[in-house]
């Protein structure tokens, strides 16, 4: 399972700082997903959402966060 990093897809900074991480993970170790979707697929508490929008989180591989 590879790390899961959750950003605000809404975010342009957001967006700009997966687009550099992406290309520094050239061993494809890290799954990035949009908290849009995120909060879709789980009952994300509204204080979790909160705070992922200010800043970007990452779900470890044994599902921590």
């Amino acid at each position: 399972m590879k790390l899961m990093v959750l950003y605000d897809a809404q975010c342009y900074l957001c967006q700009q700082s997966k687009r550099i991480f992406q290309r520094l993970d050239w061993c494809h170790n890290i799954q990035w997903k949009p908290l849009q979707a995120y909060k879709k697929e789980t009952n994300l508490p509204q204080k979790e959402e909160t705070a992922i929008k200010q800043e970007i989180h990452i779900i470890k591989r044994d599902g921590t966060k």
